[in-house]
């Protein structure tokens, strides 16, 4: 065999080989991996809502003796767990500031108490369909008044604010506050505890929601008032999710969504309602025409 020959075929013999190497040993792409289970398809298969969870009184509590739990939200998820034909499961109690590394790994499926819905949290978390809209107000002590109609008062070095890492006391002061002092609160918490912080004057203002007062006020009756003026803000309350689930975030939303249209919702809020405390509704999605028939 002549020379140009033998190189020829030493030439094509390594063309085949490195073809065959490069075929074979490719790594698996993504049509070969298996595939992730979602959110959804985990609670469907499991049978099981996994509900972290926050007591904060009288939304939401646990009976001592028996380990229920119950208050507003109890009821609602609940109910949720019912028309989803899934049992609820109260299996994680939280850490405010650990909500979103906790839905991400799959602790719990959603957090089953309400939280204001803010941009802050949202770059980290999904929320539900609102339950409801609920304002936030500033708290002092009984006889404070410097920041009557003035809040921008409490905007200052000398000002101490308490707050909980994570929850919406922390995130108002923060954001609107950010010259005051802020006394954080251990992470276990609860709200009355935030209003004790002002009333044991280690903080001056807490900036919360009016339920967590009128508990607070109920069993420490005048020690704090609320700052006179219009709500801190007015936010859409919702229960945060996991992130990229959208089929998992459409079963929670289409729930919801029929739970305020049946009423269920606002029977509910009727219920927990006091004589002092008067809940925000969703609006109703659609308009009565003047003379119409239409509820």
């Amino acid at each position: 065999m002549k020379l140009s020959q033998i190189a020829l075929v030493v030439a094509l013999s390594a063309v085949t080989a490195f073809g065959v190497t490069k075929y074979t040993a490719a790594p698996a792409g993504p049509a070969t991996e298996a595939k992730k289970e979602t959110r959804l398809e985990q609670v469907k298969r499991t049978g099981v809502l996994r509900c972290g969870y926050y007591l904060w009184p009288p939304f939401l509590d646990k009976d001592l003796t028996t380990g229920e739990m119950k208050g507003m939200f109890a009821e609602l998820i609940n109910e949720i767990g019912k028309q989803l034909n899934v049992k609820v499961q109260w299996s994680t109690e939280i850490l405010h500031d650990q909500i979103p590394t906790d839905l991400a790994s799959n602790r719990y499926d959603m957090l089953c108490g309400m939280l204001f819905a803010t941009p802050t949290r949202a770059r980290e978390m999904a929320f539900t369909t609102p339950l409801l809209i609920h304002p936030a107000y500033l708290f002092v002590r009984a006889d404070d008044h410097r920041f009557d109609n003035n809040y921008e008062a409490a905007n200052d070095p000398s000002i101490k604010f308490a707050i909980l890492d994570g929850e919406y006391s922390a995130i108002a002061a923060n954001e609107r506050y950010p010259r005051a002092q802020k006394v954080a609160l251990p992470q276990n918490a609860s709200g009355p505890e935030l209003l004790l912080n002002v009333s044991g004057k280690k903080a001056d203002i807490v900036a919360t929601e009016a339920m967590t007062y009128a508990l607070f006020n109920k069993s420490n009756p005048g020690q704090l008032r609320r700052v006179e003026g219009p709500p801190e803000s007015i936010i859409e309350a919702s229960f945060p999710l996991p992130l990229n689930e959208p089929a998992f975030k459409n079963t929670i939303d289409t729930t919801m969504t029929y739970l305020h249209g049946t009423g269920f919702i606002n029977k509910l809020l009727d219920k927990y309602e006091t004589t002092d405390i008067k809940f925000l509704r969703m609006p109703k999605p659609y308009i009565v025409k003047e003379g119409s028939n239409a509820p």
